[in-house]
């Protein structure tokens, strides 16, 4: 049986023929204990403006994320790490080995696309009232409130560990290969840009030693992939905190509990990481794993929390305004 921790050596894994697209870092199949895992190497990252490493530690990203989603309850693909000579890499379990089950958000919109001949709908747009116009308008969609709760959730928790690129193809459904019909959401996948991954340690220990430079990488300065309708990336945190969506505002309160009773258990699962491989390969420092924690604590208890007692504390007027009461901008008005 692996361990969590168990840090894999991956340079006498078998090696299939399958292959799988993205621009993060080379992927391959590979088998390990007779299941299909994806190896996903780290990116080339030295050309890049502003950078002062060569790659970026998306494998640990993939694999903290992932386990993150897990303790908070959510069904994921299962990853571990390892290395590959002298790379760290992750295993992800392949849980569509066959290639037809698993769809992405992008096809579906190129469905709906298709159907629908007054517009035309660019699968890689993430306008994210398109995105929700394209679930309402699908066809072929089952359980289409299921698929926006699930989507608003990966809203706040994407926020909270700063994934920055939950795009149209990195989330989708699951079909039944023998009735379409059939479907569930595919488990969270592809965390990889997650927790600042392309930081120095000197650019972590500079943030770590200024407040207002601890703020804005926990919260202040975050954009989502996602866009408003002017076609400008969202700040998630700015939209959380204007409490003007009720579908988001929703899922605030399903997930901020979550997060806050599973807090310790998060940070304590980042202390448990390795520093490094068997063979000496650095995995993660401590400095990174304080400034992780450091981070996701800014965010929960300087957004999150607040966000949550505003939206219980409106929720408990209500019931006795019986909903007349609204909250905006300017305040508690009638």
């Amino acid at each position: 049986m692996i361990r969590d921790f168990d840090i894999i050596n991956c340079n006498d894994l078998e090696k299939t023929y399958g292959t799988f697209h993205g621009r993060a870092g080379a992927k391959w199949e590979v088998v390990l204990k007779n299941e299909l895992y994806i190896m996903k190497f780290p990116n080339n990252i030295k050309n890049m403006k502003k950078v002062e490493i060569s790659y970026s530690t998306a494998p640990l990203s993939e694999f903290l994320g992932s386990h993150i989603y897990e303790i908070l309850g959510f069904e994921t693909h299962k990853t571990y790490l390892g290395y590959y000579y002298d790379k760290l890499v992750v295993l992800c379990k392949n849980f569509d080995p066959n290639r037809n089950l698993l769809h992405e958000f992008g096809e579906i919109k190129n469905h709906v696309s298709s159907t629908n001949t007054d517009s035309f709908v660019d699968s890689n747009d993430t306008t994210l009232s398109d995105i929700l116009k394209t679930i309402d308008e699908s066809e072929i969609l089952q359980n289409k409130e299921e698929i926006k709760e699930r989507f608003r959730d990966m809203f706040v928790i994407d926020a909270f560990i700063n994934n920055s690129d939950r795009n149209n193809g990195n989330w989708g459904l699951l079909y039944d290969e023998t009735n379409p019909k059939k479907q569930k959401i595919a488990p969270v996948y592809d965390n990889g840009n997650s927790f600042n991954n392309k930081l120095s340690v000197e650019q972590i220990k500079k943030r770590l030693s200024d407040e207002n430079e601890l703020i804005n990488s926990s919260y202040r300065t975050l954009i989502s992939v996602f866009k408003n309708n002017e076609g400008k990336n969202i700040k998630p945190f700015y939209m959380i905190k204007e409490k003007e969506n009720d579908d988001l505002n929703k899922a605030i309160l399903r997930n901020v509990p979550k997060i806050c009773n599973k807090f310790d258990e998060i940070c304590e699962f980042i202390d448990l990481i390795p520093n490094a491989t068997k063979t000496g390969l650095p995995i993660v420092s401590d400095v990174y794993k304080i400034f992780i924690k450091s981070t996701l604590s800014r965010r929960l208890e300087d957004v999150l929390i607040p966000v949550y007692e505003d939206l219980k504390e409106l929720q408990e007027i209500n019931k006795c305004s019986k909903g007349l009461i609204k909250d905006n901008d300017g305040g508690m008005t009638m």
